[in-house]
């Protein structure tokens, strides 16, 4: 996927978002399982753009991960 950015804006790293200590093993697995299919990969280097990683439980128990690419002040 290639996302056009208006170069006018400026670019932005969130901050890490806490997770509770309860999900932080099924994150992991859950990041590393999407990974490992190919629909995700690591970022080694710094890069301009960086966005909020937000988790929630599905009715089904399973996670949601999504990004939230709102700039929001915390």
């Amino acid at each position: 996927m290639h996302l056009e950015v208006d170069p006018i804006l400026p670019q932005l790293q969130m901050p890490p978002r806490r997770l509770s200590v309860p999900i932080k093993d099924r994150v992991k697995k859950e990041l590393d399982l999407l990974c490992k299919q190919g629909i995700i990969e690591p970022v080694i280097a710094p890069i301009p753009w960086v966005s909020a990683l937000v988790v929630v439980n599905k009715p089904n128990g399973d996670l949601r991960i999504c990004i939230d690419p709102k700039h929001r002040i915390l």
